[in-house]
């Protein structure tokens, strides 16, 4: 500030009466005042991500990416727990499906694995594996995903997804260890999917976090508020990352 501008505000300042320049200043603070209305709360509109109220944002975000690259599911498909994606959408030519499993009760599960021990999955076998929202539970994420590689053939193509910003998960609190963001799925990725050709990808913005933090649906978002794209507030990183 130049000295000639000073004394210009020092000069308007002194025109305005103490009161009218307390007044002012109250009605500025105001304008940037957060009005937290109902999000003044210390437990969310829905303990499990805004199931019972819609899509869950960060499953927006995730189905998404999924029917983006729909073409990729194709041929041999693996998918974790339940084939929930392997079939849901256009585009895709799913063939045979199977379901990995660390869990031998899971009557629907056709291998039954830890992905963190390795070789634990069959080497070349798949053309898709849809690895969506479980890196985060693996005890050992670089040697989980170094598996998942080995398990592709030739042209084979990994779909991840991998929590940003979310809530611990109460089902799995004592195993749910990991949150990344895009950079550091890169960096994981690159040191252990060695010669993949691979794109990453963060979907959020400081809305909808604040939104599935809170519990609320996507359908209870504009458009605009779950499109928006800011790499400073991650909810979602997804990762396709092929085998050539």
């Amino acid at each position: 500030m130049t000295a000639r501008r000073s004394e210009l505000l020092r000069r308007l300042k002194s025109t305005i009466p103490p009161e009218t320049r307390r007044t002012i200043r109250a009605r500025v603070a105001r304008l940037d005042r957060a009005r937290w209305g109902n999000l003044r709360r210390f437990e969310p509109f829905s303990d499990h991500y805004g199931f019972e109220r819609g899509t869950p944002v960060d499953r927006f975000y995730i189905e998404r990416f999924l029917a983006e690259h729909a073409r990729d599911i194709r041929g041999k498909v693996l998918e974790v727990g339940q084939a929930h994606y392997a079939r849901a959408f256009p585009g895709s030519s799913p063939g045979e499906v199977d379901i990995v499993d660390n869990d031998e009760t899971n009557s629907v599960a056709t291998i039954i694995a830890d992905l963190s021990e390795g070789n634990s999955l069959p080497s070349g076998r798949f053309d898709c594996f849809i690895l969506t929202q479980t890196l985060q539970l693996v005890a050992d994420l670089e040697g989980a995903l170094q598996n998942a590689w080995q398990c592709l053939a030739g042209g084979g193509v990994l779909l991840i997804s991998m929590p940003a910003i979310t809530r611990t998960d109460a089902e799995y609190a004592s195993t749910d260890r990991w949150r990344v963001t895009p950079s550091g799925l890169e960096t994981l990725l690159a040191g252990t999917c060695s010669g993949a050709r691979r794109e990453v990808v963060g979907y959020g913005n400081l809305t909808s976090a604040v939104a599935f933090l809170m519990g609320l649906a996507a359908e209870e978002l504009e458009d605009s508020e779950l499109t928006a794209s800011d790499p400073y507030f991650a909810v979602s990183v997804c990762a396709r990352v092929e085998k050539v």
